[in-house]
């Protein structure tokens, strides 16, 4: 309902507000609650102009914190493939989703589930 939208929402923000304040700007932490509120907006509010920004954000952190070929970045990618092919950017989706699905299968050898469930 509407009203536990918003409540998850203030939360969300506060978590995000806090580890901003407690890690710096461009830290890890962030880039988690930043991931989460763009899942919030993309899944919850179909607001996804508003989780395309929170995704791209976190990503840039991650690649900088992380190696472009980690876990973490390959699920930011994930979701950005997800949000492209939610606003029919087929073309885009199916790019991102390949680099995450090539990023996956390096790590983990095709064995691991969640390479599984992007291929």
């Amino acid at each position: 309902d509407a009203a536990d939208e918003a409540e998850a929402e203030r939360l969300l923000r506060r978590g995000l507000a806090i580890r901003e304040r407690v890690f710096g700007q461009e830290h890890p932490e962030v880039a988690h609650s930043l991931h989460s509120l763009a899942n919030h907006y993309q899944f919850q509010r179909k607001d996804f102009t508003r989780a395309e920004g929170l995704y791209e954000r976190a990503l840039r952190m991650r690649e900088q914190y992380y190696e472009r070929n980690s876990d973490r970045v390959a699920q930011t990618l994930n979701c950005i493939a997800a949000l492209k092919r939610a606003q029919g950017h087929d073309q885009r989706s199916e790019e991102l989703y390949l680099e995450t699905l090539s990023i996956r299968r390096e790590l983990s050898g095709g064995r691991h589930s969640e390479t599984q469930k992007t291929a």
